[in-house]
């Protein structure tokens, strides 16, 4: 299956357009590099927007916890099942 809302950045999919969006920090709109390509641990969010980290995302508290579906698309941990429990819901 085609990717979703796959990331130029980190090359990462993801199941829904705000997962995509919560995974980017930094400022917005770009006033300075439009990515910053640094060690994580000298970045500040005035040097450019990035991606965050697998580590970042996983170990995250909520509402930016990451989970990873069956299809290796990632979600937000509290949203992760909330389309299918609401569909499931109106077919019954």
């Amino acid at each position: 299956m085609a990717p979703l809302n796959e990331c130029s950045g980190c090359s990462r999919d993801f199941s829904s357009l705000r997962a995509f969006d919560t995974h980017r920090v930094g400022e917005f709109p770009q006033n300075g590099p439009s990515e910053y390509r640094g060690d994580i641990e000298h970045w500040t969010p005035e040097l450019g927007r990035r991606c965050l980290t697998i580590e970042e995302m996983t170990q995250a508290e909520p509402p930016r916890r990451f989970v990873q579906d069956a299809r290796g698309r990632w979600n937000l941990a509290h949203l992760q099942g909330r389309a299918r429990q609401a569909f499931e819901t109106v077919a019954a």
